[in-house]
């Protein structure tokens, strides 16, 4: 009995040793998705694609890659702002080179 055991975990401990660096799944991000394919798992360099609900904008790398068994920081998606022109007029505000005409502002709302 002694004698299969130690021919069993020198393979043991190489295939423990050996396996490739797996990332958990891919995280979550407000107001957005992951439209990549899911995968049951994930091996060091796999990537995964994001997008944000409509009306939102991308902060960052829609794009993100499984590392030394972690993920490349994941992009946020930002909620948009309006202003009107008398809001701007209201706070005495003008767009760079003095246009009157309406403008999205981002806002970082964390």
């Amino acid at each position: 009995m002694e004698s299969w055991l130690f021919s069993v975990l020198p393979f043991l401990l190489w295939t423990c040793c050996t396996s490739q660096n797996v990332c958990l799944e891919p995280p979550d991000i407000d107001f957005g998705e992951m439209i990549s394919d899911e995968k049951a798992r994930y091996l060091e360099g796999d990537r995964t694609q994001y997008k944000c609900n409509p009306g939102y904008v991308l902060e960052g790398t829609e794009w993100i890659t499984c590392r030394g068994q972690k993920w490349t920081p994941a992009p946020r998606c930002l909620a948009p702002c309006g202003i009107t022109k008398q809001q701007l007029d209201a706070k005495d505000l003008l767009l760079s080179g003095k246009r009157r005409r309406s403008q999205s502002f981002i806002f970082d709302l964390w």
